[in-house]
């Protein structure tokens, strides 16, 4: 089984968004073959399959924020067992995080099966309130030109990284809520 995995396509992206997913659960693929898109602050790129075979499984959906290194799929023989890679991109976002937090080989938080639960693990406690908020380059230039508060943006949407598509959005509403104001 290989693993399709975001690569570093620039000595600054430490992560990206998948866009689009060329091909389905269960398509045959070729090494070489378009994947899915990965966009960034500065450009969409084309993640390539890795090898030749069956796309047994996507582990990642579309519109998803992974870290380099985040396992987004598994190329291999049809009706090859899948492997279990859930804690492998847990570990990956933990260690994004902490680089993210700057913090340094803090352990990571117990996960479903250290404690037995079914619950999803909670979200580690982002630097609300702390510094400045997280928002990928595009989104601050944007919030810069639009005159919008990314502290109050955050608060507001409770996200941990703000994107363009939400300082847009907020824009539409400041706008809106402006124009019928008398």
């Amino acid at each position: 089984m290989k693993s399709i995995i975001i690569p570093k396509v620039d000595a600054n992206i430490e992560e990206g968004t998948l866009g689009a997913w060329m091909v389905a659960e269960g398509d045959i693929v070729k090494k070489g073959q378009a994947l899915v898109e990965l966009i960034t602050d500065k450009a969409v790129f084309e993640i390539e399959a890795p090898s030749s075979g069956c796309l047994r499984k996507i582990t990642v959906p579309e519109k998803s924020v992974v870290p380099v290194g985040t396992i987004v799929g598994l190329i291999g023989r049809p009706g090859e067992k899948i492997p279990d890679i859930e804690s492998e991109n847990r570990k990956i976002m933990q260690q994004h995080r902490n680089r993210i937090n700057g913090l340094q080989d803090t352990p990571a938080p117990a996960t479903r099966k250290d404690t037995g639960s079914d619950a999803p693990p909670p979200p580690p406690a982002e630097s609300a309130g702390k510094g400045k908020p997280r928002a990928t380059l595009a989104a601050r230039r944007l919030a810069r030109r639009k005159g919008i508060a990314l502290e109050t943006l955050q608060q507001r949407t409770g996200n941990s990284l703000i994107t363009v598509e939400m300082v847009e959005q907020a824009d539409k509403t400041q706008t809106t809520d402006t124009q019928d104001k008398p």
